[in-house]
């Protein structure tokens, strides 16, 4: 494994994990007080192979993948159902390297 630095750590988390979390409750919070609702979290494939050279983003979809179960168990008696898609692997320019 290439050096990942804890900074690159830290700011992959926090844009795809951390942003989904706090989304989450902002939105649950409404639909949970109306009784209804749908939320639709973005995850990766690499949330279920885990992936070469990209520890924190395996580590973020995974737990996308994880907490949107958890929040799928606690919501779905109160009328909010929670899910996630799961993209496979895209051609792109960043994927150069």
């Amino acid at each position: 494994m290439r050096k990942f630095s804890h900074l690159d750590w830290e700011q992959v988390i926090e844009v795809n994990l951390t942003s989904v979390f706090l989304l989450d409750q902002l939105a649950g919070q409404v639909m949970l007080e109306k009784r209804k609702g749908k939320i639709i979290n973005i995850a990766s494939l690499q949330s279920f192979i885990g992936g070469w050279r990209i520890p924190a983003y395996a580590a973020a979809k995974g737990g996308v993948a994880r907490m949107t179960m958890t929040l799928a168990n606690e919501w779905a008696a109160r009328g909010v159902n929670v899910n996630a898609i799961a993209p496979g692997y895209m051609d792109t320019d960043m994927d150069q390297a």
